[in-house]
């Protein structure tokens, strides 16, 4: 059964380390290497299945974690609360990690015209150039640890190809404005997810240019973390 769950401990140890980032002044390294950069992860059938059936699911969580023992040290981690906000499922994580090749630097001024291609664009060339830091993962309330989804809202992202074994949940930074940006200041880049549903995963090693997909900025945690 190819499902991958953790602990409360180890999901404990892995946000904790993560949280401890926050304090982190140089750039985060751990997101490419010399060849090639991580753009998501995979969830396969199996877990989505077990997430999404088990009664009374009503939100979907997900949280980020990091771990020094794993081959990839970015962990994204999931589970269902029911209408209480209580844990009704186990600790889920995507095992697999998507890669891609570092982008052709000739090719670094084309910006795609939809959003979500921009929000993909953004997180290939900063991570790229190895601009990732902590203030890719800061939002109004602090830190950012995850986000949260309404079950409708995760299922939505399944429904837009019916014949899909996996989603993919790509990786994107947020071009925006602060909340107290004056005239001149330089736009914000924040840490968001796109979850999209796929039919294989040699596909979604691919670098395809279908921008179906769904996307959600509504519910980050903080601050709704309970």
């Amino acid at each position: 059964m190819n499902v991958h769950t953790i602990t409360e401990q180890v999901f404990k140890t892995w946000t904790s380390d993560w949280k401890a980032l926050e304090f982190e002044t140089a750039t985060f390294p751990f997101f490419a290497n010399e060849y090639s950069i991580q753009t998501g992860v995979v969830l396969n059938q199996k877990t989505l299945e077990y997430l999404l059936s088990t009664p009374g699911t009503s939100t979907i969580k997900i949280r980020f974690g990091f771990s020094k023992e794993e081959e990839n040290f970015f962990q994204v981690i999931l589970w269902g609360t029911d209408e209480l906000e209580q844990r009704i499922t186990p600790y889920y994580h995507a095992k697999e990690a998507i890669f891609e090749k570092r982008p052709d630097q000739s090719n670094g001024g084309l910006v795609p015209a939809e959003l979500q291609k921009q929000w993909r664009f953004y997180w290939l060339t900063k991570a790229n150039d190895d601009l990732i830091s902590v203030q890719n993962f800061l939002v109004t309330h602090g830190f950012l640890k995850g986000y949260n989804y309404e079950l409708e809202e995760f299922m939505e992202a399944l429904l837009i190809d019916r014949k899909a074994t996996d989603v993919r949940i790509n990786f994107g930074l947020h071009e925006h404005l602060s909340p107290t940006y004056q005239e001149g200041d330089p736009a914000v880049y924040t840490f968001g997810l796109l979850l999209r549903a796929e039919t294989g995963l040699q596909k979604l090693k691919d670098d395809s240019d279908d921008d179906d997909g769904y996307f959600d900025l509504s519910r980050p945690c903080p601050p709704t973390c309970k």
